[in-house]
C-alpha cells in the first residue's frame, strides 16, 4: 500500500497539525505502510524514519521562497508563502512539483490534510482529476470571514461533487464544514497522542495549601484568545485576590509580545507567567504540578494540547463549542462553558470548592479511551484497506495504460 500524505504544514514547523502528522506517519510506517509525505515546507528528507519529499528547492534552507514560511502560523507572513507555492520565482513551483509527484503513478492513495490553506485544496483537486483515490482530513474550524470564502470555494470548485472521502477531526468541526462541503458525507478521524507518555511521571497533585496552579499551553496566536484569558484571570484576581492561584501560559508564537504587554498593563506578572515553548518532558512535568488546564479559544477543531493535559490526569476548563467535547466528560473530568464570563465564574468556583477540585482530578485520573496515537493509526489503516480493497475503476484514469498491479481503484 503506497500512500501519499499531502500537507501544507509539516515539521520542522511547529503546531498541532504537524505533531499529529509526525505521530501518524511514524505509526503507519511501523505498521508496514509505504508512506511518503509531500509538503511545500523546507526541511530534512526524513523525519523519524518517514520519507518526506520537500516540494521546494531542497538545496536551500529556506526552500528558495521569496517569503519563507515562519516557524509557526502568523497569518500575514503565511499569505506570502501561499503565493510562493503557486507563483514563486523559482521553477518549478511547489504546486508544479506536487502535480508531477502525484501523476508519477507511484501512489495507490492520496490523503490530503487541510489547514484552511489553498495548497491542500489544489492538491485534492489534482488528485481527483487524475483519478487517484483520495481522502481529505480537515484540521481547522471554518469561522468568521472564512465562512464566506468557504461558500465561494464550494461553488467555484464544486467540492461536494468530488469523488473523495471527507473527514473531520471532531464532531464540532464536521458541522463547521457545511458551508464548504454542503451535504457531502463527512466522517471523523480523531487526532491522537502518546497517552502512555503523558500519563507517565506520577499523578496530578491534589490542590496544596499553597497557590492553585492553572495552566494553558498553546501556540501564541490571536485565534487562541490567550489575551482574553489573561483579562478574565485578572478580573477573577481583582474580585478575590491573586495570592491563592497562579496562571502559567506555555508556548510561543507571534502574539508573545502582545501578551507580555497585556500582563504588564494589568500589573499581573506576580501571578501570570509566560513560560515560552517547553520540551514535551518539561510540559508533562508542569501538567503534574498543575491542577486545572484552561482552553479559552472557540475555534478549536480538536485541541491536542487539551488531550495531552487530560492524558496527564489534568482536568480541563474549556469552551463547549470546540472539539474537546469528543474526549471530555463535563462534570467528571472537565467544565465546559459558553463564553468568557462563564469561564471566569467556573474558574472562581473551582478555586473556592475543594470538593470540586478533588472530584475533577479524580475523574481525570485515567486517559480517555481510543485517543492513543496507535488507535488513531489503526483507524487510518482500516480506512485505507476499505478504500483500496474495492478494486473499482478509477474516476479519471491517469493514462490509457493499466497500472503496474493491473487493478484500478477509486472511492465512493
Amino acid at each position: 500500500m503506497r500512500v501519499a500524505i499531502v500537507c501544507d504544514w509539516y515539521l520542522p514547523r511547529f503546531g498541532g497539525i504537524e505533531n499529529h502528522l509526525r505521530d501518524l506517519t511514524v505509526d503507519l510506517v511501523r505498521a508496514g505502510i509505504d508512506v511518503e509525505v509531500l509538503t511545500p515546507m523546507p526541511g530534512p528528507s526524513t523525519v523519524d524514519g518517514v520519507k518526506v519529499t520537500r516540494l521546494c528547492d531542497e538545496t536551500l534552507p529556506d526552500g528558495g521562497y521569496t517569503f519563507p514560511p515562519p516557524p509557526q502560523a502568523t497569518s500575514l507572513r503565511d499569505l506570502g508563502f501561499y503565493i510562493d507555492m503557486f507563483f514563486g520565482r523559482r521553477k518549478p513551483t511547489a504546486y508544479q512539483r506536487l502535480r508531477d509527484a502525484l501523476t508519477a503513478d507511484r501512489f495507490d492513495l492520496a490523503h490530503v490534510h487541510f489547514g484552511n490553506s489553498p495548497f491542500a485544496f489544489a492538491a485534492a483537486r489534482h488528485a481527483v482529476r487524475i483519478g487517484l483515490p483520495t481522502i481529505t482530513t480537515f484540521h481547522s474550524m471554518i469561522g468568521h470571514f472564512q465562512i464566506i470564502a468557504a461558500f465561494g470555494l464550494r461553488y467555484l470548485l464544486d467540492i461536494p461533487a468530488w469523488p473523495v472521502r471527507h473527514f473531520a477531526v471532531s464532531s464540532v468541526e464536521r458541522e463547521s464544514l457545511r458551508p464548504l462541503l454542503g451535504a457531502a458525507p463527512v466522517g471523523i478521524l480523531h487526532n491522537g497522542t502518546d497517552s502512555a507518555f503523558w500519563a507517565d511521571g506520577g499523578t496530578v497533585a491534589r490542590p496544596p495549601s499553597g497557590p492553585i496552579e492553572i495552566l494553558a499551553a498553546s501556540r501564541l496566536h490571536m485565534r487562541k484568545r490567550l489575551g482574553a484569558l489573561i483579562d478574565t484571570v485578572v478580573a477573577v484576581a481583582n474580585r478575590r485576590g491573586a495570592a491563592d492561584f497562579r496562571l502559567t501560559i506555555a508556548g510561543d508564537g507571534p502574539a508573545m509580545d502582545e501578551l507580555r504587554r497585556r500582563i504588564e498593563r494589568h500589573r499581573a506578572d506576580g501571578f501570570i507567567t509566560l513560560a515560552g515553548r517547553l520540551p514535551a518532558s518539561e510540559l508533562r512535568a508542569m501538567h503534574k504540578r498543575s491542577h486545572l488546564f484552561v482552553v479559552p479559544a472557540h475555534l478549536e477543531s480538536f485541541c491536542l494540547a487539551a488531550l495531552e493535559a487530560r492524558c496527564s490526569g489534568l482536568p480541563v476548563l474549556a469552551m463547549g463549542d470546540t472539539g474537546v467535547r469528543d474526549f471530555l466528560e463535563p462534570g467528571k473530568d472537565s467544565i465546559l462553558v459558553d463564553d468568557d464570563a462563564a469561564l471566569g465564574r467556573a474558574l472562581e468556583q473551582f478555586l473556592d470548592d475543594p470538593t470540586l477540585q478533588a472530584g475533577l482530578i479524580d475523574g481525570a485520573s485515567l486517559p480517555p479511551e481510543g485517543f492513543d496515537h496507535k488507535d488513531v493509526a489503526a483507524a487510518h489503516i482500516r480506512l485505507y484497506d476499505e478504500i483500496l480493497s474495492g478494486g473499482r475503476v478509477k474516476t479519471a484514469p491517469r493514462s490509457a495504460a493499466e497500472p503496474a498491479n493491473g487493478i484500478h481503484k477509486s472511492v465512493d
